[in-house]
């Protein structure tokens, strides 16, 4: 499974990026389908909107899911599952520039995957992906004891943006590199996560 993240911008700034490789393209700041892909979801209720896409013609991502409902300032959160495949995914776009916000959002969604999985599956392999905004590092650490950041970048001064994290029982580790940098929008990653 072949996994990018990226969030998009207003101002581009992209150059190009060979989309045909991923299975999976988590978009933030856009609901625009790419060439070759199927919009499996995008947010009907949030400015800027964000998308899930997938290759066309699969239906590789099962029931995506906003689970950040009760702080409209920073949402969405959205989660699925992966067809044939343990692992859930957690895409974020957390849009508040506020650290306190950000980070009580970032807990409220670790508290709903947690609640999701305790009972089903507890150790279910969980990839946390997206704009992390300001939120705190180590907040997920606050709700799974077992969080680790694989990649943070992106962004400008002492604030990293793009992150990668996981939780729960990885048979091996996600490889995780950085394809590009934007020019503009704070100088986001797009990130390939593969696994």
């Amino acid at each position: 499974m072949k996994i990018l993240y990226m969030n998009q911008g207003v101002n581009g700034g992209w150059g190009a990026i060979k989309y045909s490789g991923y299975d999976i393209i988590c978009l933030a700041e856009s609901d625009q389908a790419k060439s070759t892909f199927d919009l499996a979801w995008r947010s009907t209720d949030s400015d800027p909107v964000m998308s899930l896409q997938q290759k066309e013609g699969k239906r590789t991502i099962i029931n995506p899911t906003d689970i950040d409902t009760l702080c409209g300032t920073v949402r969405p959160i959205v989660t699925f599952k992966l067809r044939g495949s343990p692992v859930r995914v957690v895409f974020m776009h957390l849009k508040s520039g506020n650290e306190k916000f950000a980070s009580e959002a970032l807990t409220i969604a670790a508290e709903e995957v947690r609640n999701l999985i305790q009972y089903s599956a507890p150790n279910t392999p969980v990839l946390w992906i997206g704009d992390f905004n300001r939120a705190t590092p180590g907040t997920l650490n606050n709700i799974f004891n077992d969080a680790k950041c694989l990649h943070e970048g992106g962004g400008h001064a002492k604030w990293n943006l793009d992150r990668v994290y996981i939780t729960g029982g990885w048979k091996s580790q996600p490889k995780v590199s950085v394809v590009s940098t934007s020019t503009a929008d704070h100088g986001h990653q797009g990130i390939s996560v593969e696994f």
